[in-house]
């Protein structure tokens, strides 16, 4: 590939990554329409009466008003409001696992395409992104079962930790009373300890289901691109070693997100105040931002595999190398080496020898 011939760091990735999103800005935001436009259209009708909303915005609307509207929804009763967010709570799992692999397949195709300078049709990326379609819905739903479970788990340790926590500091305050000592300033030091190791478990927690979602995550590019089976093990071969530069590319990508998001809700709603053309221009807008996650993704995971290749195949030459010809030493099997005792009519090494030994190291390897 020729966008993809060497290692990158973050700095690269984000560079490249905003490169091929300007370069294919038309496909990237189609792609994003067909996607996810039905997903923000559907929420936007569950939690809010388009009924009661002008589609243009009228002047007694207040810029607050229009915040608390956007913020609360303005469904007229509770349990019409509870409705809503349970129909939402329902869609968001089914839809994330019946499109999100599809659309997370056709950007790794574009990306695939453009770093080996092939032509991009939307007609094929939609067609390649649905296969294999089942595979991806399986991996993705296995993927979330292994992330709930994890994330589960740990609130259940951190619930129990502060929990033991609790009776023991409510032991020690009726000991502190019994003993005649202030219980006002061990009770505000005991507090101040508890809030700063629910802050330390918090981040904790964050961190693990963190470490476990970019390890297991690039199963996707695994399926769809590879088409391997052991999707996830790939994933975590892959990732080894690049956990920190994942999470940084995210965090600045997470910024910036949220920094663009911010900034057209509160000018929308500043200018076109809860009105229904004010919301079609934010679905619209924010659907520009998406392909912001998706094609960094891409781009990591092709320098993850460069990386990883890289690596095996170094590895397999120097396991297939000692093999080859006769050597016992994988220096001396390159001429021009020290130490090279190869007679000179043995004539170059049987470079196709190497490539069987490395594909039969392979298979054993595998």
């Amino acid at each position: 590939m020729e966008l993809f011939n060497k290692p990158m760091g973050v700095g690269t990735i984000l560079d490249r990554s905003f490169q091929l999103y300007r370069k294919h800005f038309t496909m990237t935001y189609l792609l994003a329409l067909l996607f996810f436009g039905p997903f923000y259209f559907v929420q936007n009708v569950l939690l809010y009466d388009m009924s009661g909303v002008s589609f243009l915005p009228q002047s007694e609307h207040s810029i607050s008003g229009s915040f608390d509207l956007f913020l609360n929804g303005n469904r007229s009763g509770q349990a019409e409001m509870s409705g809503g967010l349970a129909g939402l709570a329902l869609l968001m799992p089914l839809y994330i696992l019946a499109f999100f692999p599809s659309s997370v397949a056709a950007q790794l195709h574009l990306v695939n395409a453009a770093g080996k300078g092939e032509s991009i049709r939307f007609g094929d990326l939609l067609r390649q992104s649905f296969t294999p379609y089942w595979r991806m819905v399986g991996n993705t739903f296995l993927f979330g079962l292994i992330v709930t479970g994890i994330y589960i788990g740990l609130i259940i340790v951190f619930v129990a930790v502060f929990g033991v926590l609790a009776i023991v500091g409510t032991g020690f305050g009726a000991a502190f009373t019994r003993m005649g000592a202030d219980p006002l300033g061990g009770g505000i030091a005991f507090v101040a300890l508890i809030v700063i190791l629910y802050l330390l478990a918090l981040f904790a927690v964050l961190a693990v289901v963190s470490y476990f979602v970019v390890r297991f995550g690039f199963y996707l590019p695994v399926v769809a691109v590879e088409k391997e089976r052991q999707a996830l093990r790939r994933s975590w071969r892959l990732t080894r070693g690049s956990f920190w530069r994942i999470f940084a590319i995210y965090l600045v990508l997470t910024v910036i997100y949220t920094v663009f998001l911010l900034g057209i809700y509160a000018l929308l709603v500043a200018v076109f105040k809860m009105s229904l053309l004010g919301q079609l221009i934010y679905v619209l807008l924010s659907l520009l931002i998406t392909p912001f996650y998706m094609i960094p993704y891409a781009v990591i995971y092709f320098d993850l595999r460069l990386r990883s290749e890289g690596t095996d195949l170094e590895q397999m030459l120097a396991r297939s190398l000692p093999n080859v010809n006769g050597h016992k030493d994988p220096d001396a099997a390159m001429p021009g080496n020290a130490g090279d005792d190869r007679p000179e009519d043995e004539g170059p090494t049987d470079w196709s020898a190497v490539e069987t030994k490395m594909t039969e190291t392979k298979k054993t390897d595998e």
